[in-house]
């Protein structure tokens, strides 16, 4: 689903005369950190599909991990617009995932719904290592991955509170930077030789 909020984004803010520019400019403190976090995360699921010993044993505890170093980018570019409503949906992701040993809960019923019965096969034997099926254990099972997105949406899924918010967050975060006026060279130089004219004026007075 984040994906999807990056591509909305970007053709929504183009369409509204948003500039790449702009998006080039933008820096993300620690983007490198953000991105090792999400190379992990892939990492467990492919590892841990296909059975890896220390993954299944561990992976729990890498994912927090995962989550941590995401917690740690936000916190460095909390003043960026919209940083905290990212910064919030991650939390709520991390708090369930958390206090379920490391694995974000599922519902068995609302994967059914959206149609991904195999998926739902994956939970129950248990070699998916970043979620686990919901059942009468789950802790705070409100932030869990149960609202259906169903057809005819192109990738029908489950999501949850968290994913929600950290989308309209990348999502108004994006429209931001792409709308954001972009400030010419010559005008910065107009600006900056006036303001150099006025302060000689007041000196010369």
């Amino acid at each position: 689903m984040l994906a999807d909020a990056v591509i909305l984004a970007l053709i929504i803010g183009f369409l509204r005369g948003g500039r790449l520019k702009t998006l080039g400019d933008f820096t993300l403190k620690g983007a490198w950190i953000a991105g090792l976090a999400l190379a992990l995360r892939m990492g467990l699921t492919f590892l841990g599909l296909r059975g890896n010993p220390v993954i299944l044993a561990y992976g729990g505890l890498f994912q927090i991990l995962s989550y941590l170093l995401l917690l740690g980018v936000v916190w460095a570019n909390r003043r960026t617009p919209w940083m905290n409503l990212i910064g919030a949906g991650i939390l709520l992701n991390f708090l369930v995932i958390v206090t379920n040993g490391g694995h974000m809960p599922v519902s068995l019923e609302g994967l059914r719904i959206v149609g991904l019965e195999e998926w739902a096969q994956s939970l129950e034997t248990g070699s998916y290592v970043t979620h686990v099926a919901m059942n009468a254990e789950t802790r705070i099972p409100l932030l869990a991955d149960r609202i259906p997105v169903p057809s005819p949406y192109p990738h029908p899924r489950l999501i949850s509170l968290g994913d929600l918010g950290l989308a309209a967050g990348i999502f108004l975060l994006i429209q931001g930077i792409l709308i954001r006026p972009v400030r010419r060279d010559s005008e910065h130089q107009d600006q900056t030789g006036e303001a150099l004219f006025r302060r000689k004026l007041k000196s010369d007075q």
